[in-house]
């Protein structure tokens, strides 16, 4: 799954039609044109005023979908902000309005505030490699095939995943310097492949040993162009593809519950 999470893209439409919710309640409560309501909010308030109503929220918004270092402080603080102003206006305004809406904007700013303070939420922010659904899509694949090392004997592995940039490979093998210069021999669709890779990480587990590498060949050459045609053919013939989590799992990390995973 290769997507935004779904509570990011719920949290940022929310924010986005929150200014008009405390209106919209206004409208319903007296009977009056939603036109007149907005109207008269915006003859009644203060130029800041009217910022912290109808742009703070839509900045929020904007922070939220875009999973960015500044949004995080922008959503956080906004949130804080616009909670403590809310219990204002319900602990001083007696004026017969709903205020039981500024009650529930409170209640939903808590909810955003406890959902960035989340470690795995930060990470969104704070980490570009955890946002997967800016990367290459790397589709998972089992395909049979030979690492060279310098002038030793090919060792055989395992192409887990592949992707424009790189590849998994898992094997049976020693360890390998950082950086090590290797090539990569596999077949697809019974064409013989050959590509020449970095090591970029390696992690090892039980006999086996996983390790990422990252293509060497000019983005010109022929070999590049294998790489890209591969991945064309993988994605038309809708490949699965690794990083991300159903709705369901999203949710249980959100409830702050282990995922559960295949």
């Amino acid at each position: 799954m290769h997507r935004r999470p779904w509570p990011l893209v719920l949290l940022a439409a929310l924010l986005l039609v929150s200014p008009v919710l405390y209106p919209v309640f206004v409208a319903i409560f007296f009977g009056t044109p939603l036109r007149e309501v907005l109207a008269e909010q915006f003859r009644m308030n203060s130029g800041f005023r009217n910022f912290e109503v109808f742009a703070l929220p839509v900045l929020m918004a904007i922070g939220t979908y875009f999973a960015r270092r500044p949004g995080y402080f922008v959503v956080l603080l906004g949130s804080l902000h616009l909670m403590s102003r809310g219990l204002y206006i319900f602990a001083t305004e007696n004026d017969g309005s709903p205020l039981s809406s500024a009650l529930l904007m409170v209640f939903f700013l808590g909810v955003v505030v406890a959902y960035f303070t989340r470690r795995k939420t930060r990470a969104l922010y704070f980490d570009s490699k955890m946002r997967w659904w800016e990367t290459d899509p790397r589709y998972r694949v089992d395909l049979s095939g030979k690492v060279l090392r310098g002038s030793g004997a090919p060792m055989p592995v395992i192409v887990r995943n592949f992707a424009i940039g790189g590849a998994l490979l898992e094997g049976d093998f020693d360890a390998f310097a950082p950086g090590e210069i290797v090539h990569v021999d596999f077949d697809f669709d019974a064409q013989p492949v050959h590509l020449a890779a970095s090591v970029v990480w390696e992690r090892a587990q039980d006999s086996r040993r996983s390790f990422g590498v990252q293509w060497m060949e000019d983005p010109s050459g022929t070999d590049y162009e294998r790489v890209r045609e591969i991945v064309r053919e993988l994605k038309s013939r809708r490949v699965p593809t690794t990083g991300g989590l159903s709705w369901w799992q999203e949710l249980q990390g959100w409830l702050g519950r282990p995922p559960e995973t295949d």
